[in-house]
């Protein structure tokens, strides 16, 4: 079984638990009295049969939120089954362990797991929108020239903006945008919905929730005034607690958490089966089950 989190009353990181046990399991399942077991707190005392009615809350939020491309099924409101397919389903296995284990970065290492959530988080984009994404990304912001590059392309594609504002270099700190996706219309012209995004792998995402701007980004960057409405969006592999929704959705515009971005990298899993990185990284997380 996967280590016990930390905090042993954190319903979400329990749920992750249960989850992973679930895919180390020989028959693919855990229970709730799995988890009361682990937790050792079979006294059935009342407010430990809470707090596992609580992880059980959770994991039902996250079949409906993910959809097909939810590795589980939930049975009897107690057993967390793995589906017969469970390993296509990639995109919510990937963001799961990202989210558990987190990463921190190693020289050398074959797969940078932050790189490869940007990606995922430009096919969830682009699915959710129906329409074009634009990945600037960090690999993109290492260098002035290779970022003012960057711009024009993306001006092109888009069609609005003109390029880059050309401006004296300076030393230009994040600038928080890792990707944008837009929906067009058939004549390409400006006025369309465009969508910037940023994405928070590790485990501080809470503390960059409201850093995007895109406006300030246009202004800054972009030779010509913008037309179309700027819309934010923010993308992490993690879950948040039901009853924080709102408050964290305020402040980042429309949120892609780990189960919305599932559901949508699901409708290209394609894309996601035949990038050979997402399973190699897992891979290194979690040997025993893949």
């Amino acid at each position: 079984m996967p280590r016990l989190p930390s905090n042993l009353k954190d319903v979400i990181e329990l749920a992750d638990w249960l989850e992973l046990s679930a895919l180390e399991a020989g028959d693919k399942n855990a229970s709730a009295g799995d988890l009361l077991s682990a937790l050792q707190i079979g006294r059935n005392d009342e407010a430990d049969e809470e707090l596992s009615l609580e992880v059980m809350r959770e994991i039902e939020h996250r079949e409906k939120a993910a959809g097909e491309g939810y590795p589980f099924v939930l049975q009897n409101a107690r057993v967390v089954q793995a589906k017969p397919q469970w390993e296509d389903r990639l995109a919510y296995i990937f963001c799961l362990c990202l989210s558990y284990f987190g990463w921190k970065p190693v020289p050398g290492a074959l797969v940078n797991p932050w790189h490869l959530f940007e990606d995922l988080s430009c096919i969830a984009a682009a699915q959710y929108l129906q329409g074009k994404v634009f990945k600037f990304g960090t690999r993109q912001r290492s260098d002035f020239t290779g970022f003012r590059d960057a711009i024009s392309e993306f001006c092109r594609q888009m069609g609005e903006g003109q390029g880059f504002r050309q401006q004296p270099t300076l030393q230009r700190k994040d600038d928080k945008v890792d990707l944008v996706a837009w929906k067009d219309f058939n004549d390409k012209m400006p006025s369309k919905l465009l969508m910037f995004g940023q994405c928070a792998a590790g485990e501080n995402w809470d503390k960059k929730v409201a850093e995007l701007q895109p406006e300030i980004f246009w202004e800054q960057w972009i030779a010509d005034p913008k037309t179309s409405p700027l819309i934010r969006s923010f993308y992490i592999p993690h879950r948040i607690p039901h009853d924080n929704w709102q408050y964290y959705a305020r402040k980042t515009g429309i949120l892609f958490d780990r189960c919305r971005i599932a559901h949508w990298a699901w409708q290209a899993n394609h894309a996601v089966l035949a990038d050979w990185r997402y399973l190699e990284w897992c891979k290194t997380v979690i040997p025993a089950v893949l």
